[in-house]
C-alpha cells in the first residue's frame, strides 16, 4: 500500500467553473482528513475548493495478526498456494468495522476479469472459492 492513487471519476464543467469527482486511495499513514487538507492547499492558491463527499482512512491489518493467519491457513489448505496475503488498493467494506478485513479468493494461476465486461469464473474455481470462504468462516469464529 505505497503510492496514493486517485481517480478522476467525473468532470462536470458549468460556465466559468469545473468540478471534479476523485477516488483517492491514499498509503498507509495517510488519514483521508490529511489527503482533504493537501488538497485544499494545492487548489486554493488558484481559488479552489475541496468538498470531502465520503471518505474512509487506510485500511492495514498486520500479516501476523491472528485473523490474517487464520484466513491464510483456510486458503492455503485448499489452494496449494505459499504466497504470502496480498493488500490492493481497493477499497472495501470492511474499513467500516474496526478489526475486519476484506478475504477474497485469488488465485496466482486463475485471471478474474474483475470489473471487466463479462465478468466471469469457472466453476471448478468458484467451487474451490468456496471450499476456502466455509473452511475461513468455521476457522475464524471467536477470534474477533
Amino acid at each position: 500500500m505505497g503510492s496514493t492513487t486517485v481517480n478522476v471519476g467525473q468532470v462536470i464543467t458549468e460556465e466559468n467553473r469545473v468540478a471534479s469527482y476523485l477516488n483517492i486511495r491514499g498509503p498507509i499513514g495517510l488519514s483521508a482528513g490529511e489527503i482533504e487538507k493537501r488538497l485544499l492547499a494545492a487548489v486554493a492558491p488558484l481559488g479552489g475548493q475541496v468538498e470531502m463527499v465520503a471518505a474512509m482512512d487506510p485500511l492495514w491489518v498486520e500479516p501476523d495478526d491472528a485473523l490474517i493467519v487464520s484466513l491464510m491457513a483456510s486458503f492455503r489448505r485448499w489452494s496449494d498456494e505459499e504466497s504470502a496475503p496480498l493488500s490492493i488498493g481497493g477499497t472495501t467494506y470492511a474499513k467500516a468495522f474496526p478489526g475486519y478485513v476484506a478475504f477474497g479468493m485469488g488465485f496466482m494461476d486463475q485471471r478474474v476479469p474483475v470489473h471487466a465486461p463479462n465478468e466471469r469464473i469457472p466453476i471448478a474455481v468458484l467451487n474451490k472459492g468456496m471450499a476456502i470462504y466455509v473452511d475461513a468462516i468455521i476457522s475464524t469464529v471467536g477470534i474477533r
